[in-house]
């Protein structure tokens, strides 16, 4: 998956080391995970990947080897070439960019590729398609003055995009579409493009069972939260679920 997240304001250690923020959301998953009251007291072993920032190329050799899998959790790479990574990644910098311009060597969105779209101000919550002009221009629009707070989550087809196929816009490494044991069940999978406006959200959900992804930010910042499935988080969720997302 890749995408793109508005810039925040910047936060007082905006020049701080990876390291040291590394350190940061490794303390702040511990206070989530195992804040009072949780069934865990630390974070599992398994999760242990998430204790250090990888190399690109320390990583792709750990997947190679069978020495990691998708059912033990995420690894955090450094920030890289994508060539470093052996992926395609979309060569946007901003909203606007995802836009088709005719470059064929940075090929984009097509003005008329409806995109799956959620809007948190609506009074009612329900995902609609929008032309991806449409789209961009929102993001155009001053924070102040936009009517619309948008999350998109969209499926990227090959009809979407200005190139021959999917894969010239976006492809994770061979490594880990080999891990990929969903594929046996489901086939190639295309990725996810998200464009996501300052102050928007994703529902708390339950990932695809096996799926092993590259997910990438190209600008902006994201903070994604994870909880271990224990049986109180797994109560709590589909009460939430069967609220209707009111809770």
């Amino acid at each position: 998956s890749g995408g793109g997240h508005e810039e925040p304001a910047a936060p007082a250690d905006a020049h701080a080391s990876a390291e040291d923020r590394l350190r940061s959301l490794s303390r702040l998953a511990r206070q989530v995970l195992c804040s009072p009251g949780s069934e865990i007291a630390e974070l599992p072993t398994r999760m242990s990947p998430l204790r250090r920032l990888w190399e690109p190329e320390e990583a792709l050799a750990k997947i190679s080897a069978g020495e990691w899998g998708c059912e033990d959790g995420p690894m955090l790479t450094r920030a890289c070439d994508p060539a470093e990574l052996r992926a395609t990644l979309p060569r946007w910098k901003s909203p606007l960019d995802a836009l088709d311009s005719g470059n064929a060597n940075a090929p984009g969105l097509r003005r008329g590729a409806m995109l799956d779209c959620g809007d948190l101000r609506a009074s009612v919550r329900v995902r609609t398609k929008r032309p991806a002009s449409w789209v961009v221009e929102q993001f155009g629009i001053p924070p102040p003055h936009r009517t619309s707070l948008l999350n998109v989550v969209h499926l990227l087809r090959s009809t979407d995009i200005a190139a021959s196929h999917v894969a010239d816009v976006a492809s994770p490494p061979e490594p880990l579409a080999a891990a990929d044991t969903s594929r046996g069940w489901w086939g190639s999978a295309s990725p996810f493009v998200l464009l996501s406006m300052r102050g928007s959200s994703m529902s708390y959900h339950i990932d695809l069972w096996a799926t092993s992804v590259l997910y990438t930010v190209l600008w902006g910042c994201k903070l994604i939260v994870m909880a271990p499935p224990t049986q109180r988080n797994k109560a709590i969720f589909r009460e939430w679920t069967g609220a209707g997302e009111r809770a």
